[in-house]
């Protein structure tokens, strides 16, 4: 873990990199190897992605900024697969032979994970963690990708960089490098509209998340 200390910015443009795929004109499965609507394609998806990204070749030994990105992009491919896992679609033989602390009673149906999930995406980055815009399109992004992508990995995490500052959640959700999002008065109502009406993740289930998802995560990380 030494590389996520060293190479900060890498790590934390990694964990954007696989939601770039609009700004090449990209497909998201090509990125995270997944459907959300094909509960088939959600078992392996993070091992077929490694086998295919040239970065991540077993026993290939990666410079640190390599190394940090990676760890950043599959902490990203981690959550998104893992909150697939709490879907009731999830085919039988997968839950089966899955480690039963993936599947956490506070998040399954019918409260699921949504709202824990949400208190995640706004929860505020530690200040010393932060990172700048200047120094998020400096990142090296490993040369194993094509010019395009890594062009677009860089572009959406500078772009990014002012709402891991934000506070305000209303602030944050208006920062949106793929999808401009409306500042007006008449948005801001029907966001805090939709905010009222959406459940408030407990401190139990926020817990249970973190602890779910780091072990998915902690287990793809190993296999690389």
């Amino acid at each position: 873990m030494d590389a996520l200390e060293a190479c900060w910015p890498e790590a934390v443009c990694g964990t954007l990199a696989p939601d770039a795929w609009p700004l090449w004109g990209g497909q998201r499965f090509e990125m995270h190897l997944l459907h959300k609507d094909d509960p088939a394609t959600w078992d392996g998806a993070i091992e077929r992605w490694l086998a295919q990204a040239p970065i991540a070749s077993p026993g290939r030994i990666a410079a640190p900024p390599e190394s940090a990105f990676v760890l950043g992009y599959l902490v990203h491919l981690g959550l998104d697969t893992w909150s697939l896992y709490l879907d009731p679609a999830l085919p039988a033989a997968v839950r089966a032979k899955s480690p039963a602390a993936w599947f956490p009673p506070e998040l399954l149906p019918p409260n699921g994970a949504g709202a824990a999930l949400r208190a995640l995406a706004e929860a505020p980055i530690a200040a010393e963690r932060l990172v700048n815009a200047e120094a998020l399109a400096c990142a090296e992004v490993p040369e194993g990708f094509p010019a395009a992508q890594r062009a677009a990995f860089a572009r959406l995490a500078a772009g990014m960089a002012p709402a891991m500052a934000e506070r305000d959640p209303w602030r944050m959700s208006r920062i949106n490098v793929l999808r401009p999002q409306p500042d007006t008065s008449e948005a801001r109502a029907q966001w805090e509209a939709r905010r009222a009406a959406q459940p408030v993740a407990s401190a139990e289930e926020r817990a249970a998340l973190l602890a779910a998802a780091l072990d998915f995560t902690r287990r793809a990380i190993e296999r690389w």
